[in-house]
């Protein structure tokens, strides 16, 4: 298991060649890259309910979920905004800001 140096957050509906332009601009000028924790790549993508609730969960605490567990593990976050979604109108990415402000990720030096 990989350290999670950057846990990126983004809304999934933005163009993809966009989305991998933001984060390889954002890391440019890092000498080491790091190691990115990104939902659409770290977890098994269906439609199947019963393993879309394996992943997320499904209990009253979505603490619990994978991609909560990545974020508490992270030294970093990384919000990735576009130009076709509000990123704050998805339920998922205001749960990855509200844990990020809650770890004190958005107040560290550095932050992205």
């Amino acid at each position: 298991l990989l350290l999670v140096t950057v846990f990126v957050s983004h809304c999934w509906s933005e163009n993809f060649e966009m989305f991998c332009d933001s984060i390889f601009e954002t890391f440019r000028h890092w000498t080491v890259k790091p190691n990115i924790w990104i939902c659409a790549t770290a977890l098994f993508q269906t439609t199947d309910p019963e393993k879309i609730a394996l992943q997320v969960g499904t209990g009253s605490d979505p603490r619990n979920a994978p991609f909560s567990r990545a974020l508490q593990r992270a030294e970093k976050v990384l919000i990735v905004r576009n130009d076709m979604v509000d990123l704050y109108s998805r339920i998922w990415c205001c749960w990855e800001l509200f844990c990020a402000h809650e770890q004190g990720l958005l107040e560290r030096p550095g932050v992205l």
